[in-house]
């Protein structure tokens, strides 16, 4: 069991998602059991050689059913017309009206559909190899995100993405992805 604080199942039907596309349970299956396979990368591991995941394994219990604490968002560094905010790893909030053109969808509700090329996206990762080993883990618990869909010729224009963090979500591994499909 590679995460010995949180015992991890067999398989990823144990944990409780919410409605989801058909293809979705078996490439969080195939996923978790490249995770399983390939474990947490070494520093022997190229590009994991300046990360240390020492005892990740035996302390970081994954989060997948969020529940956000009260955060204090700090200002952010830059402005944009359109600010998203992760808070937790949670579902995204979107602040300001994106482009003519751009369309931001939490990526819980666009995983629900299938949504235009998200499949293809989610299925050409790599999840090989102790290398990919995040990607395999990230893969596995895919819930929450963002799906970032920009039209063809379309300047997206300035967009802020902030992810911050609880006192409620410290000590957990959260993760949020942002899925970038732009159409030809």
């Amino acid at each position: 069991v590679l995460f010995r604080s949180q015992a991890w199942p067999d398989d990823t039907t144990a944990f409780d998602w919410p409605a989801q596309a058909d293809w979705l349970p078996e490439l969080r299956q195939h996923a978790l059991g490249r995770f399983r396979e390939y474990g947490l990368p070494s520093r022997q591991v190229e590009r994991w050689k300046y990360t240390r995941l020492d005892g990740l394994d035996q302390r970081m219990p994954i989060a997948t059913n969020l529940a956000t604490g009260s955060v204090d968002q700090p200002a952010p560094l830059a402005e944009a017309a359109t600010r998203v905010v992760i808070s937790d790893g949670g579902q995204p909030v979107v602040e300001g009206d994106p482009c003519d053109g751009v369309q931001l969808r939490a990526l819980e509700q666009a995983l629900s559909g299938g949504g235009d090329g998200l499949r293809e996206l989610l299925e050409g990762l790599d999840i090989s190899g102790s290398a990919s080993a995040m990607v395999a883990l990230n893969t596995a618990s895919l819930r929450h995100g963002l799906v970032l869909r920009v039209g063809t010729d379309v300047d997206a224009g300035d967009m802020l993405v902030q992810w911050v963090s609880s006192k409620a979500g410290s000590g957990t591994l959260a993760n949020a992805r942002i899925c970038l499909i732009l159409e030809a």
